[in-house]
């Protein structure tokens, strides 16, 4: 409520007499001081200002990275091991908590800690060299493959910089789709195709990929996996085993679809935009790629299937939504408006997507 101000008149009156005998004839006289009003400024109303927007949240590294596709098949028993073991990583630990021997085994499998926790792949297991007893009554032990303060110091460098990639190119305000889209635009942009799949061999797959920005289809795809998993995108690795390639499978809204990281790369085309050629990709585009329905397999499952009888491991993607982005590249996104911004390459055009958060 703003407040007005009441002048107030103050009215002086001073008599002053004279001191000591009056002369003879002289006159009385009185001095009369006149009473003034003083000079009000008139109070300036400020104009109202806009309460600045408070900034948005930021990403913090998420040590528990989860699928929801992995987890149809592996239970909670795994997965509370496993944050266990990722705990006990993190704070230079020697043992973690742990269910079983079966689950002790899938925790220190370098493929899990490769696509869960890329900073131990090849630098932690479950086997001993020393004599100890790796698993035993409910407690798992950690054995370390370089000094314990060296691999401290990785860890922490590797959570520093995938937070930083998630918050130069995501916003955590951002739906599924858009976190989707936007990291696929980096990941174009960044990363290229390393034909020599050992050039990083001791420094393991995924991890080595953000570091060095580079790999083949398998690590790619698992990195980019990772990443969508540390937004909360249900995500993980495919591949192909009739053509031996390796791509992704999302879910978005419920629905599966393939994205190919490796396809989409830059540096595999003379561009300076995004092709959209693979992304969200439906099992007919994975077919004419030559990459046949039956042999489209989620990649952990299979790599644990002698062990734990996984025959199920098949994913499907039949959800035509995204049908627009064939033969088209990015050009922006209004996550206000929701609206993707294309170029078409047959028409050479520009036209827009509009699609629901």
């Amino acid at each position: 409520m703003r407040k007005r101000l009441t002048p107030v008149v103050l009215a002086l009156s001073l008599a002053l007499t004279a001191c000591g005998k009056e002369a003879e004839g002289a006159l009385d006289t009185t001095e009369v001081v006149e009473a003034t009003t003083p000079e009000l400024t008139p109070e300036i109303t400020p104009e109202p200002t806009e309460e600045p927007e408070p900034e948005p949240a930021k990403f913090e590294f998420n040590p528990h990275v989860y699928s929801p596709i992995l987890a149809e098949r592996f239970g909670p028993e795994y997965w509370e091991s496993f944050y266990n073991l990722c705990d006990a990583l993190r704070a230079g630990e020697d043992t973690f908590e742990c269910a079983s021997q079966e689950v002790y085994d899938w925790c220190t499998e370098e493929v899990i800690l490769c696509a869960l926790f890329p900073a131990a792949c090849c630098k932690v297991c479950g086997v001993s060299d020393d004599g100890t007893v790796p698993f035993e009554n409910g407690v798992g032990r950690i054995y370390y493959k370089m000094p314990k303060e060296e691999f401290l110091q990785r860890e922490k460098d590797f959570e520093d910089m995938i937070t930083e990639i998630l918050n130069d190119n995501v916003r955590t305000d951002y739906s599924d789709f858009e976190k989707t889209l936007a990291i696929h635009d980096y990941f174009a942009r960044e990363y290229t195709y390393d034909e020599d799949i050992f050039d990083h061999e001791d420094d393991g797959a995924s991890y080595s990929t953000f570091v060095y920005k580079n790999g083949v289809c398998s690590e790619l795809a698992i990195a980019y996996a990772y990443l969508l998993m540390q937004c909360g995108v249900d995500a993980i690795s495919a591949g192909s085993f009739d053509i031996f390639h390796s791509f992704d499978y999302v879910r978005l809204n419920g629905k599966g679809y393939f994205i190919d990281p490796t396809w989409s790369l830059w540096s595999e085309y003379n561009t300076d935009h995004t092709p959209l050629h693979y992304f969200l990709i439906t099992e007919k585009d994975r077919e004419i790629d030559g990459c046949t329905i039956e042999n489209n397999k989620v990649e952990l499952l299979r790599y644990f299937n002698a062990v734990l009888k996984i025959d199920d491991y098949v994913v499907s993607a039949t959800d035509d939504t995204y049908a627009a982005f064939r033969r088209t590249h990015f050009l922006g996104m209004d996550t206000e408006k929701n609206i993707v911004k294309l170029l078409d390459l047959e028409t050479g055009k520009t036209r827009e997507f509009h699609y629901e958060d």
